[in-house]
């Protein structure tokens, strides 16, 4: 407290009173001293232009204060005398021209009950320069909701000259008043105004001078909040030991289930305090995911440089550990620099390099996850756990991340009740009504994804305290664990989204959310500034001053904003209702990605822009949802436009072939809805809902996969949605023999083999995929390493199959049906670059024979048919006048 104290002085220097800080540059004391100082009558409040000479008497040692001027920022003058009346009363707030050398604030304690606490004052009474201590116990409040307080034995009592001074409560250990009155005579009785009378004085004060929130809402915990940060410990501790002998490690588990906030704010801190340094690199956080590698190290390896010079810095930095041996020549500079011992990176949110091209992974892989990694350097990478096969089927990423997997699940009711209440009685003078932690620890459950909805309930909880005391009434009215973050996010969209601005909110939203390829869930993405118009990025700047949105710098420097958690898209009924209109939007959005990245990796060439059929299909995205695209998007679509026209010139017969597989791949595409669902978390109610929404998602993609989570669902908690989910599934594929799945997009066509067993698929994006059930009942898969495919054939005895392509070229391959790999070397057809395409039937012009050997087409006016055996043309007819219906040859083998 010492560091606390300000000395009051008067025009002639002489001492009026004390006065004590409570931020570096704001400090309080009475009305009352304030006048004094002045020199005015203590009901006249002092001008503007008022100053007042302050220091710090138990700084100097001795020696001569240094101190400085204050301007008066809140006068409350004092009750007349004898006045019964309460509320805020003899309280002035002084704000510093300038910060003391040595000074300190105190923390202030809101508390109710006090009596028979041990306090300490410290006055300066006439005749005592160098000032005296007061020893006292607390009473109750007056009337008046002042408190009093005693004297102790036979120390100083309280008189004038400690008017202003802070009360430091032994107990609480904080300041609990301000003394502001004593008796004189007998018994030395003193009156003191409580935290909670000062507070009331200057409504800005609460935020300055209680103590912070020890809980992070949606956010992560970082390394700073290592001392806040509960319930993992032994999986902090593990995690450190084991990266002690490990190079990598990756960190799996649900989506809210703590991965970042145990990296950063666990493992981070106990690697440090052993002597290593650590950086945290976020894949998205820049142009690539070396360049944020780069921005990470640049810090340590040169510190002190300003951010013009800082961001000039980093591609040349990103350079050099392009080159071989790059990050080994940077890890020995950098230890030898820091006198460390090791480099702990933290690659958080692994799953991120999934949504990123291959050749800017395969850069990160080749520094961070290849065997030459330097032995000082350790890698600690999180995942989410439904990302997981993605990541391990990675060529790059899955040998080095799949080595050594540290799994974390949900945490236990005791670690529960850790981050519950390890917080709050750290700190003195807060505390939780009777049985409320109970309460809370028992509607939140141990589901996975319970965290990201505990956080933000308990901070919004401790912003809710009165008087030191989280309390059940507060907690009831933000709607417990399960409603607050809905409850919240209304009450944000209400306050800073006006009617006029919902669409293009929606819109912000819409871009904040993607759906990675091959997964059945919504995740957030962050966007870039200039992919947002000017009214979506106002939005997004007051929606981040609410904790829904974080608005952050990329590597380069870059404006970013994304969802401050994935929570939002489930534990939001608005916003989970807007991610199940938009699904559809967003798989379409992200395939668009997909091809946009492979055209700039193969260096923008023609072929590579959108196909006739694709085109098609992004027309009615385009009439509805053109301004959810970025201007690079949009851009990609009209070249590819701009090349079909211009091959519509050169080629009008194949173009007329083209156009009409867009306009059924249209058609198609207007077929293909989902299901809306509202879902509302409550407790294992929620997380079932959760569950059954998830499998009514799949339903469509993926049915297998959504008789799971049906089954899931129904074991969480029987509710009426789960029950009849689970009977929907059963119902749905009670009369299948098999379910296959794993063609994105909608099916234009199929073929099987006689048996059943092979299956060769089509989708309306001119993609093909080949599933064989083999003699074990497992059944194989794989794509078609070619697009824009227009039909496709099996053979009845199911060893052949041929496929026909948009440009009029086919080829063939043989199909090993027990093989992990079914689809052998494709062949292509001699001489085929004009197969003809029926517009009523894509099947009807080609023919294949039962025993695969022989494949007809009708090419321009002929008819032509191959041996596949020997890979020649077999011969040719002129194509009869009257042909009509299929084409098909006999069992011989030899008619058509």
């Amino acid at each position: 407290m010492d560091s606390a104290v300000l000395r009051i002085r008067d025009g002639r220097g002489e001492p009026v009173g004390v006065g004590f800080l409570v931020s570096d540059t704001l400090a309080l004391t009475c009305a009352h001293v304030v006048s004094a100082a002045l020199g005015t009558p203590h009901d006249v409040a002092p001008g503007p232009s008022a100053r007042i000479q302050v220091d710090l008497p138990l700084v100097q040692d001795g020696a001569e204060a240094a101190g400085t001027a204050a301007s008066v920022e809140q006068w409350v003058p004092p009750r007349p005398y004898g006045s019964g009346s309460s509320g805020a009363a003899d309280v002035a707030v002084l704000r510093l021209d300038a910060a003391l050398p040595g000074a300190g604030p105190v923390r202030l304690v809101e508390a109710q009950d006090l009596w028979e606490h041990r306090v300490r004052a410290f006055g300066l009474p006439a005749g005592r320069p160098g000032g005296v201590w007061h020893s006292g116990v607390l009473r109750a409040r007056q009337a008046n909701g002042w408190v009093q307080a005693d004297l102790v034995g036979d120390g100083y009592p309280v008189s004038r000259g400690f008017s202003g001074t802070p009360v430091w409560d032994e107990t609480l250990v904080g300041v609990v008043g301000m003394v502001a009155v004593a008796e004189s005579g007998r018994p030395p009785v003193s009156y003191l105004i409580p935290t909670s009378g000062l507070l009331a004085a200057w409504s800005e004060l609460r935020a300055v001078a209680l103590p912070p929130s020890p809980f992070r809402g949606l956010s992560a915990f970082q390394e700073s909040d290592a001392a806040v940060f509960h319930g993992r410990q032994a999986e902090s501790d593990e995690l450190a030991a084991l990266l002690a002998s490990e190079q990598r490690v990756t960190v799996v588990g649900p989506s809210g289930s703590g991965k970042s906030s145990l990296a950063m704010a666990g493992v981070v801190p106990r690697l440090r305090t052993a002597g290593a340094l650590a950086v945290v690199v976020r894949p998205a956080s820049g142009s690539s995911p070396l360049s944020a590698l780069a921005a990470a190290l640049l810090p340590l390896l040169e510190p002190g440089l300003s951010e013009t010079q800082r961001l000039a810095r980093i591609p040349d930095l990103a350079a050099v550990l392009r080159r071989p041996g790059g990050l080994a020549d940077l890890v020995s500079q950098l230890l030898d620099r820091c006198d460390s011992r090791r480099l702990l990176v933290v690659v958080d949110q692994c799953e991120e390099l999934l949504d990123l091209p291959q050749a800017v992974v395969d850069e990160l892989a080749g520094v961070l996850f290849a065997d030459s990694l330097p032995r000082a350097v350790r890698v600690l990478a999180t995942l989410r756990s439904d990302f997981l096969d993605a990541v391990l089927a990675h060529p790059s990423l899955g040998p080095i991340l799949g080595r050594r997997i540290q799994a974390i699940g949900p945490l236990e009711a005791e670690r529960l009740r850790e981050i519950v209440t390890a917080p709050v009685d750290a700190i003195p003078g807060v505390r939780y009504e009777p049985h409320l932690a109970d309460r809370i620890l028992a509607e939140t459950g141990t589901e996975p994804g319970a965290l990201p909805l505990l956080g933000l309930t308990l901070d919004l909880l401790w912003q809710r305290q009165t008087g030191g005391l989280l309390t059940h009434q507060a907690y009831e009215q933000l709607g417990g664990v399960a409603g607050a973050l809905s409850a919240y996010a209304d009450r944000v969209w209400g306050d800073y989204v006006p009617a006029a601005e919902e669409q293009s909110a929606r819109r912000l939203f819409t871009r904040l959310m993607r759906m990675p390829l091959g997964s059945a869930a919504v995740t957030r993405r962050m966007v870039l500034r200039s992919e947002l118009g000017v009214d979506e990025w106002q939005i997004a700047q007051r929606l981040a001053a609410t904790r829904l949105l974080v608005a952050s710098r990329s590597a380069e420097g870059v404006e970013t904003v994304e969802l401050a958690h994935e929570a939002l898209i489930t534990g939001w009924p608005r916003l989970a209702e807007w991610a199940v209109e938009e699904r559809s939007f967003l798989e379409w959005r992200e395939s668009l990605r997909h091809d946009m990245e492979r055209w700039e990796r193969g260096g923008r060439a023609p072929e590579l822009l959108p196909t006739a059929a694709a085109l098609a299909d992004a027309q009615r995205w385009l009439r509805d949802r053109a301004s959810g695209l970025t201007d690079a998007e949009r851009d990609y679509l009209h070249r590819g436009r701009t090349y079909h026209r211009s091959r519509t010139r050169r080629r009008r017969a194949l173009f007329s072939g083209v156009a009409l597989v867009a306009v059924l791949a249209l058609l198609f595409g207007t077929l293909f809805t989902y299901v809306r669902h509202q879902s509302q978390e409550r407790a294992a109610q929620a997380n079932s809902r959760a569950l059954t929404q998830l499998s009514q998602y799949e339903e469509a993609t993926d049915p297998v996969r959504s008789a799971m989570l049906a089954m899931a669902a129904y074991q969480t908690s029987p509710t009426q949605e789960a029950r009849n989910q689970l009977l929907r599934r059963y119902l749905a594929l009670s009369t299948a023999t098999r379910d296959l799945s794993g063609l994105l997009g909608n099916i234009a066509q199929f073929q099987t083999s006689r048996d059943g067993n092979v299956v060769l698929a089509r989708s309306v994006f001119g993609r093909a995929m080949l599933f064989v059930h083999d003699t074990t009942g497992a059944v194989h898969s794989e794509a078609l390493p070619t697009s824009a495919l227009m039909a496709v054939m099996v053979a009845p005895d199911g060893r052949r199959a041929a496929y026909v392509r948009e440009d009029g070229t086919a080829g063939w391959f043989d199909v090993n049906t027990n093989s992990a790999q079914p689809m052998g070397p494709v062949h292509q057809l001699p001489g085929a670059g004009q197969l003809v395409e029926y517009s009523d039937d894509p099947q009807r012009g080609f023919a294949m024979s039962p025993d695969g050997r022989i494949m007809a087409a009708v090419e321009g006016e002929d008819l032509v048919w191959w041996d596949l055996n020997r890979g020649t043309t077999g011969g040719s007819a002129a194509k009869p006048a009257d042909i009509s219906g299929k084409m098909w040859i006999a069992p011989d083998n030899r008619t058509l």
